[in-house]
Formats: structure tokens, C-alpha cells, sequence
């Protein structure tokens, strides 16, 4: 699917993801308000009162389920990490493991539906068979059994039984019903929080050249001008190495569509083949680091997927290092699939401080473009003593002379291309303790002028009429 389609299809189903999105989310505000189980009990019982490092591992049975289990690890830390017994490496939500495993622990009986089940039709209450059965092993070797029953009549809570115990309990639906999950329901899904405090960050796009940014030194005139110099920050290394940011947009730009990202469906948990949803070959690749971890994301094909009862264009993908597959809504991910550098990039070509440079030469095929300006700096202050061509030029012209120099900008990209030939005029930068800065300006059409920065592909353009603006002025200072 072509990037353009992809777009009109995001942009189309973009309004209904966000209605229900912003549904969900209002119910999910309201039900911090409702109790989980609101069922009056006539009297509570404790059946397991543990703590979860006594559980040594649990297997689960039940009617069209297929047995399963689950293990604690222990961390040095005294932190449990819940497994799956057949797939230990897969990573799972915690949260969601434990909830899983819970009534292992912690299980509580809210009423007696029946005071001995011998009196009974165990099949009215969904416990014969069990729908499921919890077999618990515990770290001092003692054993437990719970069986899971169907629902109450008012569908909020399980009937359940326990070991030896004649009687059928009631226990809280909430809990019960989180012991059905399996391994789908539980892998962990977690996305970091995206922050422009990060260490690394990679875009890769299908056919569009790599963002790629990491943590350097801000030594740009403006960091300098603001008492912010030699302050660890986000640069650019790739397609224009060191290139500056604006933070702001990049935080609009950048960040805030990568938080956007959520992962709505599993679509295989151990795929045979990534071919079939494009992840061989990827569309889109991100890599992010901060102090707090990483992650590296593979997104692949687009295709329908059904999405709160309705389908809308998906996403394939996976975390890199991790064998699943995932469904992402395209809509949560078109802005990041359209970003363009020269909304967050600082646009400037040498954003560079006069103190540190010695001079900077002008060359061209045309003798009347050729200039040489040397900065003579005053010691020990701020004052310098500037010459063009070997003339003596106030401080004042020269400075603006100089502020035409470092504005010139980036006016728009282009298809990347090695230069051939040679440049219409060249500005080179000759630093005082730094590698020398080279721009190299080469004709494109009749309003712009293709740039290559330090002898690397021309792929950015600046408009001729700033760079008239510049010889204009400067030839107009040596003539006066």
C-alpha cells in the first residue's frame, strides 16, 4: 500500500478511533467510582491468606483449556517475576500475571451460596466439571485445590470451591474471572514513555532517509548566546550529522505522536513466518533509549482489523527482539509515518558563533564574488577588528555582514544527490580551535541553490534571494 493511500485511509477512520478512544477513556475515568463488587455479603471468610512469595507455582485445567502453568522467579531484590511454564522467555504484564495467579494467595469468600455441595447439582454452579481448577503448590510443600465455577445470576460474581470444603462459595467475579486469562491475554504489551530526555532515537521509513538522533553537546551560537553551551542534549546524527533541534517542535513533532503509539490486539504469539505480515522486509522502524530503558519496534503491512466493533486499518507490529505480533491502529502511527525533519531540525546551515572563528573565505568563478573576511579578535574582550578583502570594515557592517552569513537557511529538502562539477561559490568557515565548516552551493533552478554541508549529499536548498541579499550587502560595504 502506497504512503499516500495509507494516509487517506488514516485521515478517514481518524475521527471514529478518536470517538471511541475517547469513550473508553470516560468510562475508564467513571469506574474508578464503582466498586468492584458491590454485592452485600452476608458474612466474608478468608480461605487463603498468603503472601504471594509462598506460591511456588500453579497449574491451571479446564473444560476446552488447555493445561497450563505458571512459576515464579525470584529477583535478588525480593521481586517476583510470574512465568509461563512452557514459554519462560516470553515476557509477560505482571500486573496481569499476578492477577492471574491471585486467588493462589489471596481468596476471599463474600457469601455461601451452598452450605454442603452434596445437596446439590454441582452442574448448576458450573462446578461439575469445574470450568476451571487451580492446582497450587506452595514453597513449604502444602498443596491447595480451587475450583472455578460459572457466574452468579447477577453475572459480578464466581461460585467456587476449595480443597475438602463441602460448601459452595461466592467469591469476588473480578479476581475469578482474571484466573481464565491465557498466554495471549497476558503478554506485556508496554510501550516506554517517549520524553526528548532520551539518549537515542531512530526513525527508519521505507524509501524516506533515516532520523537519526543522539545524545552530544549543544555548542550552537544560540546555546552559546543563552549561557546553555556544553549542556548534554539531543542532536541530530543522521541525514545531516550535527545538526541542531528545536526541542519545542520536536517535542510536537516527534514525541508526542510516538506516546500516541498503543498496541490494541495480538495477532500470533509465535508467528512461522514475518513474511506474511510484512516484517521481514519493515515499513517503519523505531529504536529509543533513555535512562530508564529501550525498546526497538518492527512495524510491517497495513490491513483491516476490527477495533471496538469496528474494522479500521491496522498496523502490523513486533518488538525486535521478541518472536510476536502485534496489532497497532495505522492512525495512532500516520503523523510519524509523514514526519519531516524541517519541522523540528534547526534550520541553519553554520549556526556559528563569531568568537570561535578566524575568518571565512568566499571563492567563486566570478572574481567579484570572491571575498576574504578576517574577524581579528581583541584579546580578552568582545571587540574585533574586522578587514574584507584586506580593508578595514566597521564592527557594526561587519556584524551584520556576518549575521547575513550564519542565516542563511535550509528552505526545503530534496531526492539526495552526490554533486558533480563544480560549486557556483563556496563558504568556508575557518575555525579557530574546530574542524573548518564547508558549504558548497550548487546551481538547482532559477530560486534555489542545492547546498552541501562539509563535502557530504546535497539533499537541502536555500533560496538564491538570501544569498544575493548577502553579496549585495557586502559588496556594498567594501565600496563604501
Amino acid at each position: 500500500m502506497s504512503k499516500s493511500t495509507k494516509n487517506i485511509i488514516a485521515v478517514s477512520f481518524l475521527i471514529p478511533v478518536i470517538a471511541v478512544l475517547a469513550v473508553v477513556y470516560f468510562l475508564s475515568q467513571r469506574s474508578d467510582d464503582v466498586p468492584e463488587d458491590i454485592t452485600p455479603a452476608a458474612e466474608t471468610t478468608r480461605l487463603i491468606e498468603r503472601l504471594e512469595q509462598d506460591v511456588a507455582g500453579v497449574i491451571f485445567t479446564g473444560e476446552g483449556i488447555e493445561r497450563h502453568g505458571m512459576f515464579p522467579l525470584m529477583l535478588p531484590d525480593g521481586d517476583i517475576v510470574w512465568q509461563w511454564l512452557d514459554e519462560p522467555e516470553f515476557l509477560l504484564n505482571q500486573m496481569e500475571a499476578r492477577g492471574k495467579i491471585r486467588l493462589a494467595f489471596d481468596l476471599t469468600s463474600i457469601d455461601i451460596a451452598q452450605e454442603n455441595y452434596a445437596d446439590v447439582n454441582l452442574a448448576d454452579f458450573g462446578l461439575n466439571p469445574p470450568q476451571l481448577t487451580m492446582e497450587v503448590v506452595y514453597t513449604d510443600e502444602t498443596r491447595e485445590t480451587i475450583r472455578i465455577g460459572s457466574q452468579t445470576p447477577d453475572m459480578r460474581n464466581r461460585f467456587a470451591m476449595i480443597g475438602d470444603d463441602p460448601r459452595v462459595h461466592i467469591v469476588p467475579g473480578l479476581h475469578a474471572g482474571r484466573t481464565f486469562a491465557m498466554l495471549t491475554d497476558l503478554l506485556d504489551t508496554t510501550l516506554p514513555q517517549f520524553s526528548t530526555e532520551a539518549q537515542y532515537l531512530l526513525i527508519a521509513r521505507e524509501g524516506e532517509p533515516p532520523i537519526e538522533l543522539i545524545l552530544g553537546i549543544d555548542d550552537s551560537a544560540m546555546a552559546i548566546a543563552g549561557g546553555m553551551q556544553g549542556i548534554p542534549v539531543l542532536r541530530m546524527h543522521q541525514p545531516i550529522e550535527g545538526r541542531g533541534l528545536n526541542h519545542m517542535a520536536l517535542e510536537n513533532v516527534v514525541i508526542e505522536p510516538l506516546n500516541a503509539i498503543f498496541i490494541s490486539d495480538i495477532i500470533s504469539a509465535v508467528p512461522t513466518d514475518l513474511a506474511a505480515y510484512g516484517l521481514d522486509e519493515p515499513s517503519m522502524e523505531i529504536r529509543y533509549a533513555d535512562g530508564f530503558g529501550a525498546v526497538h519496534l518492527l512495524f510491517g503491512d497495513t490491513f483491516m482489523h476490527e477495533f471496538f466493533g469496528q474494522e479500521i486499518p491496522h498496523i502490523y507490529v513486533k518488538f525486535a527482539n521478541r518472536p510476536h505480533v502485534f496489532a497497532v491502529p495505522y492512525a495512532a502511527v500516520a503523523e510519524i509515518f509523514d514526519i519531516n525533519i524541517f519541522r523540528f531540525i534547526d534550520r541553519f546551515f553554520a549556526l556559528i558563533s563569531i568568537s570561535t572563528v578566524e575568518s571565512v573565505d568566499i571563492t567563486s568563478a566570478n572574481p567579484q564574488r570572491n571575498f576574504t573576511m578576517v574577524i581579528n579578535e581583541e584579546a580578552d574582550s568582545t571587540r574585533i577588528h574586522p578587514t574584507i578583502n584586506g580593508a578595514d570594515v566597521a564592527e557594526s557592517d561587519f556584524r551584520q555582514i556576518y549575521q547575513l552569513l550564519i542565516g542563511l537557511q535550509a528552505d526545503g529538502d530534496i531526492e539526495p544527490f552526490e554533486p558533480q562539477g563544480e560549486p557556483e561559490f563556496i563558504i568556508t568557515y575557518n575555525m579557530l580551535d574546530e574542524p573548518n565548516r564547508t558549504l558548497r552551493f550548487f546551481a538547482w533552478d532559477s530560486t534555489f541553490y542545492a547546498v552541501s554541508v562539509d563535502g557530504e549529499d546535497a539533499w537541502l536548498v536555500t533560496n538564491r534571494l538570501a544569498v544575493q541579499t548577502l553579496f549585495n550587502v557586502v559588496t556594498t560595504t567594501i565600496a563604501e
